[in-house]
C-alpha cells in the first residue's frame, strides 16, 4: 500500500515539475494499466500461487 501511495505522489510531483496536465497523463496511462492488471490476474490464476483465499488444511473427503 505504501508503494501505491509513494508512486502516486511521485507521478503528481513529476507532472507538476514538467508542467504536464495530470489528468491527461492519467488518461493516457489508463489503458496500459488495465492491460497489465488483467495479465497479472491471469498469471496469478494460472500459477495457482494462493491469491484466491486461505489454504484449506482440512483433509480431502473420500470419494463415495
Amino acid at each position: 500500500m505504501v508503494d501505491l501511495i509513494a508512486g502516486a505522489f511521485s507521478v503528481i510531483w513529476y507532472t507538476k515539475k514538467y508542467k504536464i496536465n495530470t489528468l491527461q497523463l492519467i488518461d493516457a496511462a489508463a489503458p496500459a494499466l488495465i492491460l497489465a492488471y488483467g495479465i497479472g490476474r491471469i498469471g496469478c490464476q494460472m500459477s495457482g500461487d494462493g491469491d484466491w483465499g486461505v489454504d484449506n488444511l482440512s483433509p480431502k473427503p473420500e470419494d463415495g
